[in-house]
């Protein structure tokens, strides 16, 4: 199946989350293929953000679908560790940087 990509920029924390999670929804929404986030200009994710991402995966389980993450920076890559979720959401690559298409 084909991926569609979806760049996260910036910060993904609490008041950039809702923002995050529509524009997501809108390109889940817009095609049937796989969803590629790439966090190659993330600065900064908290929990907020992980969940924006843990729905996404949800969503498209549900459709039979798959969530890969790439690029996401160390400190990024070490709290989803933390919470135990790198394979649940398909983060790819063992020192966080995986080189873009």
């Amino acid at each position: 199946m084909a991926e569609q990509s979806f760049r996260l920029v910036g910060d993904a924390d609490m008041l950039s989350a809702p923002d995050i999670a529509e524009e997501l929804h809108k390109v889940i929404d817009s095609c049937a293929d796989d969803i590629l986030i790439d966090c190659v200009r993330l600065d900064f994710i908290d929990s907020s953000g992980i969940g924006v991402l843990v729905t996404a995966r949800n969503n498209l389980e549900g459709q039979g679908r798959r969530l890969r993450i790439v690029n996401m920076p160390p400190t990024g890559r070490r709290a989803i560790e933390i919470l135990d979720l790198s394979e649940f959401l398909g983060v790819d690559g063992s020192d966080g940087i995986v080189a873009s298409d």
